[in-house]
Order: structure tokens, then C-alpha cells, then sequence
């Protein structure tokens, strides 16, 4: 992850890159964070991608506390869409006799 302010652009920007397998997992932690991408109230702007064996969020706010609001966010639902796709994952029990 980094955090870079750049002249003549929105003053933060942040990038968190997620490495996983298999790539199917990725494709699903993308679909699930879709809705919560795009313009957040025009304080912050969160982007989606998906290059290989990583799922990429970039972050860009106006501030430094719209920034950490906005990764800490995202870093929560990313984290409960894998912990929600592994327990997804898991084959069902069969019923005890």
C-alpha cells in the first residue's frame, strides 16, 4: 500500500493491492466491493481493478482524514468479502444420522 499527494490532482492518493487464489476468488471480492466504488460524497473516489492474481483499489481524497477514513473502509469490507467468500468456500457438512 502506498499514499502520495501529487500537484494538479486530488492532494492523496492510495493504493492497496490484494493478492489471491484463485483467480475466481478475485473476480467474486471484486463484484462484491462494486457497489461501494465510485464517488463517495465528493470527498473520495475509490477505484476497482483486477490484473492477474491481484485485485486493485485506488484510493484518492482531499484530505488526509478523508483518506483514512476511506481505507479504513474499504480495508473492512474487503476483509469481510473474504471472510464471507471463504466461508462460502467451505463444502457443507452432511447431517448427522
Amino acid at each position: 500500500m502506498s499514499a502520495t499527494s501529487e500537484a494538479g490532482e486530488a492532494p492523496w492518493h492510495a493504493v492497496v493491492e490484494w493478492e489471491g487464489d484463485p483467480p475466481e476468488q478475485l473476480d467474486r471480492l471484486r463484484r462484491a466491493m462494486a457497489p461501494e466504488a465510485g464517488d463517495l460524497l465528493g470527498k473520495s473516489k475509490v477505484e476497482l481493478s483486477r490484473t492477474g492474481a491481484q485485485l486493485r483499489m485506488a484510493i484518492t481524497a482531499d484530505s488526509t482524514p478523508t483518506l483514512r477514513a476511506a481505507l479504513n473502509s474499504y480495508l473492512r469490507w474487503l476483509e469481510m468479502a473474504v471472510r464471507v467468500d471463504e466461508l462460502a468456500s467451505v463444502p457443507a457438512s452432511p447431517p448427522p444420522p
